[in-house]
């Protein structure tokens, strides 16, 4: 089971977006929707190795090389499975 990341939300920031809402139209509301929905599709098909490479290496910035030890993997599987996730990402949000 995944274990989701706490979300802190500022007050200010959102007392500062109910008073100021953003211009959008409503198409670009729907497009928003539908490429969210995509999103979690194609989240939820990667395998956990998948989710955890793309969080060390997308979000916190480390290389194939420094993910490698933390998972016990070489660098060559990590990459591989690198790949895999972003094409199923790009292939699943077209």
């Amino acid at each position: 089971m995944r274990q989701r990341q706490r979300v802190i939300f500022s007050s200010r920031a959102v007392d500062y977006g109910a008073e100021h809402p953003p211009n959008i139209r409503q198409d670009e509301i729907a497009d928003s929707l539908v490429l969210e929905r995509q999103l979690e599709e194609v989240w939820n098909r990667l395998t956990p190795a998948q989710l955890r490479i793309l969080t060390l290496w997308r979000r916190d910035g480390l290389s194939f090389e420094q993910i490698a030890p933390l998972l016990n993997l070489s660098p060559h599987t990590i990459k591989k499975y690198a790949v895999q996730a972003v094409a199923l990402i790009r292939i699943g949000c077209q």
